[in-house]
């Protein structure tokens, strides 16, 4: 049921992000990760909210905090679950 709820959550965040609409996405992403924290897509989403909105040291830390995203200078590699 928890996995459901974030996907939903992660799904709304990505549709208002692409729609240029990082304001609303940010809670949705925020409630997305608090339910799955080590979702790649999730992470990837709120990586993308935080560069849109110019928080370039947000993304790389959210990227480094993700355990199945590696993060190497100049280079970035997802793991397959």
């Amino acid at each position: 049921m928890f996995f459901l709820r974030g996907a939903l959550f992660a799904n709304l965040a990505a549709l208002f992000a692409t729609q240029g609409h990082y304001d609303q996405a940010k809670p949705f992403i925020q409630h997305a990760l608090t339910v799955l924290p080590n979702n790649v897509q999730a992470t990837i989403t709120a990586v993308y909210i935080d560069l849109m909105v110019g928080r370039s040291q947000d993304a790389v830390a959210r990227l480094k905090q993700c355990t199945r995203v590696s993060f190497v200078p100049g280079r970035l590699e997802v793991r397959a679950s």
